[in-house]
């Protein structure tokens, strides 16, 4: 594909690199928009754009450490409880990035 058929159907902006702040924002994004979808039992549309955020997550883990222990947890409250209970405990977590990484412990128990 060139550069021109990327600009014509609206991709070109996927081509240039984002700055780490940048794609940190669209993964919070992603995952709130990931659990309102859960929320609204939605779960052939999370199925659909699961894949890119799981990479997403999966490529930048590396520069947070508690990234493994809130998947971890997000993975062990989803299968003990109802999903229900697991986005509210989700909800509860104060920061966004791990909230990003239980979400990703959620869909992981719930879509493998």
């Amino acid at each position: 594909m060139t550069f021109e058929e990327w600009h014509e159907a609206g991709l070109d902006h996927l081509l240039r690199d984002c700055p780490f702040s940048e794609l940190c924002e669209m993964l919070t994004g992603s995952a709130d928009q990931i659990a309102d979808f859960l929320r609204r039992g939605m779960r052939s549309t999370v199925r659909t754009r699961i894949t890119g955020f799981r990479n997403l997550a999966e490529s930048i883990a590396v520069h947070f450490h508690a990234a493994a222990d809130f998947r971890v947890q997000g993975h062990d409250i989803a299968q003990s409880q109802t999903l229900s209970a697991a986005l509210y405990w989700f909800s509860r977590i104060p920061g966004s990035l791990d909230r990003v990484y239980a979400l990703l412990g959620i869909t992981d128990a719930m879509i493998p």
